[in-house]
């Protein structure tokens, strides 16, 4: 045995990284997509994101899967909320406020549904965390 005690592996405990690079329409880059995944208030949600080549701002979401309570954590697939993220800055963990923003990481909680919208926020600062350094390494 190559861990001695290690009596079993457990291979969905192993989580692939994998990100692609976004060129915009002349081929230039402009950043990197990959899926970000994690619990919500209901279930998992997977988030399509775009971090651009700086890795400091976000280029946009897109929520790929949700089971969040209909009409309330439901709303994080809206335009509104996704907006928010768009341009985003991540140099230092997003945070999710209640009240208006204020500053440049900054994203308005969906009233009513305050969970959700701290799952995304979550779900994003741990992605980004991950992803950033295999980024790096592969710049």
């Amino acid at each position: 045995r190559w861990v001695p005690a290690a009596r079993d592996i457990k291979p969905d405990a192993v989580k692939e990284i994998t990100f692609y690079e976004l060129a915009d329409a002349k081929g230039a880059a402009i950043g990197y997509a990959f899926v970000a995944e994690g619990q919500g208030y209901q279930g998992t949600i997977k988030i399509l994101t775009g971090l651009d080549t700086s890795l400091e701002n976000l280029l946009g979401i897109e929520i790929l899967e949700s089971v969040e309570t209909p009409g309330l954590g439901q709303r994080i697939n809206d335009e509104d909320f996704r907006k928010q993220f768009i341009n985003l800055k991540v140099s230092s963990h997003i945070e999710c406020v209640k009240s208006d923003t204020s500053d440049e990481n900054q994203i308005k909680a969906i009233t009513g549904a305050t969970v959700s919208s701290r799952a995304v926020v979550n779900i994003l600062n741990e992605e980004i965390e991950k992803i950033r350094p295999c980024i790096q390494k592969e710049k």
